[in-house]
């Protein structure tokens, strides 16, 4: 049984460790501290004394409770008339994801959000009903003076979407790390003994469309990275649309014409040399397969496939892919508002914060993995979900 200089001399620990956790930024303003339990297992305490000890750091105001929530670093946040504005659209799953992130973390740090339309944004400026705003998050555009009541004073703060952003000098931007998500790609290819290794892209050859398509380019130069720290030839081994087909139709989710996709495929299934390929999206890596299918390559030369996005697939998940972490890239966005409304962001430079994706490794990273699954082309050939 412990004595009761053992207890005290863990619940210092246990402060201590809190204190600690404050000052090396590891629990930071407004963010929820471990369970109790987790926090008596951890220092050899009974919830009891752990609860209790706890209490005594909120009645000295080092931390504040949420009935229902838990127990968070700092003060509580006092009501503000200031909202944060969050540019809703058309009901999506992507968009959805990112707009809960961001308000979940927005109510965490102790705001509050408000969500409208750009057709509800325009009724609004009418009869002057938009409220004080302490920043704005728009996930699909990026150009400053681009929401709907006009230009925004400088000083309010705003985050788009990086690879959207039309205006940098005085706009952040969040998203996903595309670079790192090509090089995580590269990587565990190399892992699985591939050697030859192609980039199937969907910009052109001469560069991105502007707003559409900079992550595909990302992803790539973070596949021609890593071949270059590893000396593995890389040249003549990335694919690309034509640019004379231009950008996207409007409502398309392909980022580049069907034609253009199958076309640039085409050019990569004739290559029998690439024993692997990293896809710039899972319907380009689908259309892939399908032309490999179609133009009857046999299914022992079929190189292994990596995509982005991970889309859905009624018949189940055989491609290898990337999880975005939507929720937490709303999360980012709310981070930097807030941070720039607290005034803790001095320099007006644009911040871009790219949250890491996470690879989902399956069968199509291995090699022969098409005579291993007999039924994996019906089930990379259905239709995924839009």
């Amino acid at each position: 049984m412990s004595t009761r200089k053992e207890v005290r001399e863990r619940c210092n620990a246990l402060r201590e460790d809190i204190r600690v956790s404050q000052k090396t930024g590891v629990l930071s303003a407004g963010m929820q501290i471990p369970p109790v339990r987790e926090l008596a297992m951890r220092f050899g305490l009974s919830n009891q004394v752990a609860h209790k000890e706890v209490q005594r750091m909120v009645e000295e105001g080092l931390l504040y409770s949420v009935p229902g929530s838990g127990t968070f670093v700092g003060t509580p946040p006092t009501k503000t008339s200031h909202f944060f504005l969050t540019v809703c659209y058309p009901a999506d799953g992507a968009v959805d994801q990112i707009q809960v992130g961001f308000a979940q973390r927005i109510a965490m740090l102790g705001g509050a959000t408000l969500s409208l339309t750009r057709d509800e944004i325009q009724v609004r400026k009418k009869t002057h009903a938009i409220p004080s705003l302490a920043g704005v998050w728009d996930s699909e555009r990026g150009k400053a003076d681009d929401l709907p009541w006009g230009p925004v004073r400088r000083e309010v703060a705003r985050v788009g979407s990086f690879g959207y952003i039309e205006d940098p000098e005085f706009m952040d931007g969040v998203g996903v790390d595309d670079v790192d998500g090509g090089q995580q790609a590269t990587m565990h290819l190399l892992r699985m003994g591939h050697r030859r290794i192609a980039y199937l892209g969907v910009h052109g050859a001469n560069g991105p469309v502007p707003g559409h398509t900079q992550w595909s380019q990302r992803r790539e130069e973070g596949w021609r990275s890593v071949l270059v720290d590893a000396g593995l030839p890389f040249e003549g081994l990335s694919f690309h649309p034509d640019d004379a087909f231009g950008p996207p139709e409007e409502g398309t989710h392909l980022w580049c014409f069907p034609d253009a996709a199958r076309s640039t495929a085409r050019h990569l299934a004739a290559r029998s040399d690439v024993t692997a390929v990293v896809a710039a999206n899972d319907e380009v890596a689908i259309t892939y397969v399908r032309i490999l299918h179609e133009v009857g390559v046999p299914v022992e030369r079929w190189p292994a496939v990596v995509g982005f996005d991970n889309l859905p697939n009624p018949k189940g998940q055989i491609l290898s892919s990337f999880h975005r972490p939507l929720d937490k890239v709303g999360a980012a966005a709310a981070d930097i508002l807030w941070e720039r409304w607290q005034g803790k962001i001095k320099d007006r430079a644009p911040i871009l914060r790219r949250v890491p994706m996470v690879l989902l490794p399956r069968i199509t990273s291995e090699s022969g993995w098409s005579l291993r699954m007999p039924d994996a082309i019906s089930i990379l050939l259905e239709k995924t979900a839009s």
